[in-house]
């Protein structure tokens, strides 16, 4: 291909929108893929003087193909990080109005971690001679001069779609981990989705520090007939199972004393046992 026959962008043509360099050179490796993309929607939306912008988070979802939940998780984290605020103000009638969001300066955002460590990527913030040589190296300081840097550099081997942010335990093998997902299945055909969602998998890493992988396994089993009682907590994935793990030990107690009388606590004899679990 000749550069002769290419045609590049002219900012003379309008269409266009700014975001800070600061953004993709310093912060977008600490969040999500999915605030990064939610941050440069709410860039396209707002405006230059104000900085301010109130697209629907349905609009947003539209525009970048995602879930309005993630969207809602989006912002959430981008306001955490300092790098927008939300004014989430009401109506005369007391309803909830449009989100306005604005979007800070970079004096406002919160501060960088020193570094980033993965099991299979690290990336290093520091101007230290002797790591001159590191690929990984990012200095510290905003440029933007990537149209004459080598961005196709063989770096290390990036995590895979799912890991970024889930715990490493070594209280839950990989086994352990198949044993409590395949658990939730009589009560959630789609707890396979559960291996790519780090906060179902980083719930039941929770559960395991706290009460010990047998414990809880026995809870996950136990689910299919407690869900099918008319009191008993209906916990369909390990989210819910960690909010929800005081109501299921509790519901377990009463059927033990014989205080729900609707149960047939004959079939829960037949649960496997678990340990006594202080709330």
């Amino acid at each position: 291909m000749e550069c002769e026959n290419i045609e590049i962008r002219d900012k003379r043509d309008g269409g266009w929108f700014w975001m800070d360099n600061e953004y993709l050179n310093g912060y977008a490796k600490f969040l999500t893929p999915s605030a990064t993309t939610v941050y440069i929607s709410l860039c396209r939306h707002s405006n230059n003087d104000t900085q301010q912008c109130f697209p629907s988070m349905r609009l947003i979802a539209e525009e970048l193909g995602i879930a309005t939940r993630t969207v809602v998780r989006a912002t959430k984290e981008l306001e955490n990080w300092g790098i927008i605020t939300i004014d989430r103000s009401k109506k005369v009638d007391g309803t909830q109005a449009q989100n306005i969001y604005i979007l800070t300066a970079k004096k406002m955002w919160k501060d960088k971690p020193l570094q980033k460590c993965h099991s299979a990527d690290r990336v290093t913030l520091t101007t230290s001679p002797s790591d001159i040589n590191d690929i990984n190296r990012v200095t510290p300081g905003a440029h933007n001069k990537t149209k004459i840097n080598k961005t196709h550099i063989n770096q290390s081997p990036q995590p895979k779609v799912g890991d970024e942010g889930v715990q490493k335990s070594p209280l839950v093998s990989n086994d352990q981990m198949h044993a409590l997902i395949d658990g939730f299945r009589p009560v959630n055909p789609m707890s396979n989705d559960f291996y790519k969602r780090m906060v179902e998998r980083n719930a039941l890493i929770n559960l395991v520090k706290q009460m010990g992988f047998e414990t809880v396994l026995a809870h996950i089993q136990s689910l299919d007939f407690v869900c099918s009682q008319p009191f008993g907590p209906k916990i369909t994935k390990p989210t819910q199972l960690q909010r929800d793990i005081g109501k299921l030990v509790l519901f377990k107690k009463q059927l033990d004393k014989g205080k729900l009388k609707e149960t047939n606590s004959e079939v829960f004899k037949d649960l496997p046992k678990v340990k006594e679990f202080k709330l």
